[in-house]
């Protein structure tokens, strides 16, 4: 396993490609020592050639980013191609369309005041495409709270987001998907490019991992929604599609607020994704709560 200095390293220098659209972040309140923050920028129209932007999620001041996610419209044409933590206190999306009207990115931040973050990713770098890629890593002595597949190429439509999600590695005796995290990415370049697992992990907590299925019928979005227990607010989350790369695609992978009477997105995690393929595709939906 690489470690983060060279993911780092290599995210610096992709962002240089393109600015950040770093719209202000909203905050979204917060609750048991957990805050959220959300931000939307526009992902212009497009037609013909692919059209992208960046978000980036900003925690407040002295209070650092452990978890985050994403949301764009459904449907073929735009994907997920980045997701993850930016620096201490930003996450960071990227997404893509192509021959579509303008639609929006949303960026979540979950913000906690800790000291007690480890990060770590899996770095590969790619042949040519069209080419689906699995990678994980695990946490060393603590538990994962939030990842995603990064890359570094130049063009965003080259990567499409297909999964994203914790998991048991089998280094203890339990079943609990603490240990580690695993993404999906399908790339359509020409090789050169790299791509990442990129993981957060957070020591001296117990945290509690919630998981919902739906089936998402061929060539239609589906979602479903795994709900935290009572009292215990979502740290991060992830979902995984049952198909390889090409079948699908993520649209969206969030915090969620709807059990109680406040608005803070504290209660679970909502993912979808847009199913491509002529098949049915089963979606797992992960919640990692404090």
């Amino acid at each position: 396993m690489k470690r983060t200095s060279y993911a780092a390293a290599a995210l610096a220098a992709a962002t240089t490609l393109l600015p950040v659209h770093s719209a202000l972040a909203e905050g979204l309140g917060g609750s048991d020592g957990v805050r959220y923050t959300r931000s939307t920028v526009t992902i212009p129209a497009s037609s013909g050639d692919p059209t992208d932007v960046r978000g980036v999620a900003t925690c407040p001041r002295g209070w650092k980013a452990v978890g985050g996610g994403h949301s764009i419209r459904g449907g073929q044409g735009r994907g997920i191609a980045a997701g993850l933590k930016l620096n201490n206190r930003q996450w960071f999306t990227r997404a893509w369309q192509v021959n579509t009207p303008a639609s929006s990115l949303t960026t979540y931040g979950i913000c906690l005041r800790t000291n007690r973050i480890s990060e770590e990713d899996q770095t590969d770098e790619l042949a040519a495409g069209p080419l689906t890629v699995d990678q994980s890593g695990s946490c060393p002595g603590g538990r994962v709270v939030s990842g995603g597949v990064s890359y570094f190429g130049a063009d965003a439509d080259d990567f499409t987001l297909n999964s994203s999600y914790p998991v048991d590695d089998g280094s203890d005796s339990d079943s609990i998907p603490d240990d580690g995290w695993r993404g999906r990415v399908h790339y359509t370049g020409n090789g050169g490019d790299s791509a990442s697992t990129f993981l957060v992990c957070l020591s001296g907590e117990r945290l509690v991992y919630r998981k919902a299925s739906v089936v998402v019928p061929a060539g239609k979005s589906g979602a479903t929604r795994a709900f935290c227990p009572r009292g215990r607010p979502v740290l991060g989350g992830g979902l995984r599609p049952s198909d390889v790369g090409e079948a699908s695609h993520i649209i969206d992978s969030r915090p969620i607020d709807s059990r109680d009477s406040g608005k803070v997105p504290e209660d679970g995690w909502r993912g979808a994704i847009t199913n491509t393929s002529d098949r049915n595709v089963r979606l797992t939906v992960h919640a990692i709560c404090r």
